[in-house]
């Protein structure tokens, strides 16, 4: 076996979950195996020889990994190994820390020896094994084509989706706590119940498979928000921003994620953004200047992102070791 992809989060290839969508990639674009379940990796400590050259582990929360014990055998068996971390609130174990960990994946990192490095999207991670590692924008894995809408979206409020994190409180706060009702939402059960105890006005619904197809053309607008820490460090464009796109829709940007967007080489002027619910009442009264709004932002709805990331893999690939 010349290498292995361990996924800590089930992966399916129907599934939108950026885990299974990375790892699925990363094993057709380096042509290794993908695992993510126990019984898949005891079939591999079976059958793969004492040595594995390459092992490349794919973050997700280690809480819901029941075979961590399994991964520390692996990781045992490697001298070259590769963590990916695509989103900062996912743990990422260190080479250092509390050596009687009860976790064994943590208790097999604290121990490893071998070459260690981090392909991800969260840049102070780099710092950890800054001669190894490489920022890799998993992000640009979400973006689809998408033909220009021509059809006028059926609901005029702006859309948001996503979990009720704290770290984005101060921003839903600021457009959702006075004119909630101007736009709609879609989160999880959990989600739902703390938004709508938070924001009476505001419209909750449920949380769908594929954002993209469910939303695709049908809001006024899309609402990109991010949490403070991403908007303080880099992080890479959020999905929501490559979705969005993916969706037909217009994008208003809060003005703290500018310096992100611009960097990754979407440069949104100020005059564009948004700061307030005001700035997203004027502008929902102002079709023309939406249509406008989209069509600047047809040259990244259609730029596809993926070429990029694979010159990213390959520079990993060549930094690892691989």
């Amino acid at each position: 076996m010349n290498g292995l992809i361990i996924s800590i989060t089930r992966v399916k290839p129907s599934s939108t979950m950026a885990s299974s969508r990375i790892s699925l990639w990363l094993g057709k674009q380096l042509q290794l195996p993908v695992v993510s379940t126990r019984a898949e990796l005891v079939q591999v400590l079976l059958e793969a020889p004492r040595r594995i050259p390459k092992l490349i582990i794919v973050n997700g929360p280690l809480v819901f990994c029941n075979f961590d014990d399994l991964i520390e055998q692996v990781i045992y068996r490697t001298r070259n190994l590769v963590y990916v971390q695509n989103d900062y609130a996912i743990e990422v174990p260190k080479s250092t820390g509390n050596p009687n960990q009860k976790n064994r994946l943590r208790a097999a990192m604290y121990h490893f020896k071998g070459k260690l490095s981090y392909w991800t999207s969260v840049e102070p991670t780099l710092e950890r094994a800054p001669k190894t590692s490489t920022l890799v924008n998993w992000n640009a894995l979400t973006w689809r084509p998408v033909k220009d809408n021509t059809v006028k979206p059926v609901d005029k409020r702006v859309l948001y989706y996503g979990a009720f994190r704290k770290a984005r409180l101060p921003s839903f706060d600021t457009y959702f706590k006075e004119h909630g009702s101007r736009f709609y939402l879609s989160t999880t059960k959990t989600g739902a119940k703390q938004f709508q105890e938070r924001y009476p006005a505001l419209d909750v619904g449920n949380a769908v498979q594929d954002v993209i197809e469910e939303f695709r053309g049908r809001f006024a607008a899309g609402l990109l928000i991010a949490d403070r820490l991403s908007n303080k460090v880099y992080h890479c464009p959020p999905n929501r921003w490559y979705e969005m796109l993916s969706m037909g829709l217009p994008v208003l940007v809060d003005a703290p994620c500018r310096t992100t967007l611009e960097r990754a080489g979407y440069v949104v002027p100020e005059s564009d953004a948004v700061r307030s619910p005001q700035d997203i009442l004027d502008l929902l009264g102002k079709p023309r200047w939406l249509r406008k709004l989209y069509d600047t932002q047809a040259q990244w709805r259609r730029k596809d992102p993926r070429p990029t990331l694979r010159r990213e893999l390959s520079l990993a690939v060549k930094r690892s070791g691989l």
